[in-house]
């Protein structure tokens, strides 16, 4: 739900302490690193911005080399392309990097004032923005979100504002000025946008703070410090398909995770050159299967962390138990065979196949079995209720039926179209929910699947889907952000 004025965001914050606990440990760990300082392929010259595509390609912003440079997950060189200058496809000084919902590249040009859009190989396509302070103009910028429709939101360093322009990069609006107060920025030098086209503005006044979509001051948080939610000296922020927002504390060294309200949640990293640490964090990015990847401005590197899934539980196993643990809100489980649910405890459960998950009031993380052969899949539901089912089979399927929802008096309903039941998830791998006329097969991607009297509604809002019409028996795919409406049975 978007926050707007001073009593809905006051509600709103108030929410969020209780339904976004902090954890006692941090459940990111280390994964991998690669880099190492001098231009050759690989090699960095102060890493800044960095991206990952949807299909989990990490672009990086190799400021001093004057260069994007693009690799697989797990660190490959894959390519480069740049130089000094500035013609179309060369940079002064490239710092921010994002991908657009077409999968083009566009990155922040800072010395020339300007953001360059490239095909995802790196072809050069279009430069918007010029020097100035005018609309449309900017003067060193620092860094850029775009949102799911393609507007870009660019972070005008030196004349303390944001300047927001549509995909072709033509100028919409701006706000900000000089100023500590709410609106206003003292150097705005990271920028992230969320699921609902929110804004997020980190500065040199140490602290976050939300916008609407149309620059609108919504919250902040955060104060000079070395304490949870505080920072010294902020390098990037990015926010994630779950809601979380990542601020890399630049001289604390470390990242720090919060709800998207600001209520903080964990930290992870530390000073060093060894593994997991840094020198310096800077640019922060979170790819669609939610690894989080940091540039160490310094170390010359990139770090890859992973979420830890299912805590200490035992492994889930096929056909048999799944993991489930609770992000946010109150979530409850009812066991196969009982008649009333339980609180899931904090640390946890596994639980049999067949049981019932009621997440209307919270967030569920659930962790079942991929294959026979021990690979596990992770991935978050809220907003529904469901019964989880799986067959045993060497690459099994987990089901989420939905559950509850009154449809007797469908035919006599004043509003018969309305929604009965809803299942909102973000997860990859082997997922699929089930309403009465349609399933929806994940494909990596967050979406919607909701029972009507007269149908089931099916939503992608990120990434894409295989719906099966129940009624008409056909399978398509749905990519965001469209919708599939599979009618009842006549």
């Amino acid at each position: 739900m978007r926050r707007r004025t001073a009593a809905v965001v006051t509600a709103a914050v108030a929410a969020s302490v209780v339904a976004w606990a902090p954890i006692a440990s941090a459940s990111y760990t280390f994964v991998a690193s690669w880099g190492g300082s001098g231009t050759g392929p690989g090699q960095f010259n102060q890493p800044r911005g960095l991206a990952v595509s949807s299909s989990g390609d990490v672009y990086v912003a190799d400021s001093l080399n004057n260069r994007v440079e693009r690799f697989a997950a797990d660190g490959t060189f894959l390519g480069q392309w740049g130089g000094a200058g500035a013609g179309d496809g060369q940079f002064q000084g490239p710092y921010g990097v994002t991908i657009g919902p077409t999968g083009d590249v566009f990155v922040v040009d800072r010395n020339n004032h300007r953001v360059q859009r490239f095909s995802p190989s790196g072809a050069f396509v279009s430069t918007f923005g010029s020097v100035g302070a005018g609309p449309g103009q900017l003067s060193h910028p620092s860094a850029l979100a775009i949102d799911s429709s393609g507007n870009v939101f660019v972070a005008d360093y030196d004349n303390r504002r944001i300047v927001k322009f549509d995909a072709n990069g033509n100028f919409l609006t701006a706000w900000g000025s000089q100023g500590t107060g709410n609106g206003q920025f003292n150097l705005p030098d990271g920028i992230a946008s969320d699921a609902i086209g929110d804004v997020y503005v980190i500065d040199g006044s140490n602290r976050v703070q939300n916008f609407s979509p149309a620059g609108a001051f919504v919250l902040a948080w955060g104060s000079a410090g070395t304490a949870d939610g505080q920072f010294s000296g902020t390098g990037g922020i990015a926010e994630d398909s779950n809601g979380s927002i990542f601020v890399s504390d630049f001289n604390g060294r470390r990242i720090e995770r919060f709800s998207p309200s600001g209520v903080f949640a964990e930290s992870f990293g530390s000073g060093g050159t060894g593994p997991g640490q840094f020198n310096r964090p800077d640019g922060i990015a979170t790819a669609p299967a939610g690894d989080v990847y940091v540039s160490d401005l310094f170390g010359q590197r990139i770090l890859r962390f992973r979420k830890t899934a299912g805590g200490a539980l035992p492994p889930p196993v096929v056909g048999q138990s799944v993991n489930v643990r609770t992000i946010s809100g109150v979530v409850r489980i009812k066991s196969r065979g009982s008649r009333s649910f339980v609180v899931l405890t904090t640390g946890g459960s596994q639980i049999a196949v067949g049981s019932t998950v009621d997440t209307l009031h919270g967030r569920v993380e659930l962790t079942s079995a991929a294959s026979s052969a021990g690979a596990t899949q992770t991935g978050q539901f809220y907003s529904g209720v469901f019964v989880v089912a799986q067959k045993r089979a060497r690459k099994p399927v987990t089901d989420l039926r939905l559950s509850g929802g009154k449809f007797g008096g469908c035919p006599r309903a004043a509003a018969a179209g309305g929604p009965k039941r809803r299942l909102w998830g973000v997860a990859t791998g082997r997922f699929r929910t089930l309403g009465r006329f349609a399933a929806a097969a994940v494909r990596g991607t967050t979406w919607l699947t909701e029972d009507r009297c007269k149908g089931t509604l099916v939503r992608a809002t990120k990434g894409s889907l295989t719906v099966r019409d129940l009624v008409k028996k056909r399978s398509l795919v749905v990519k965001a952000p469209r919708s599939y409406f599979a009618k009842a049975k006549r």
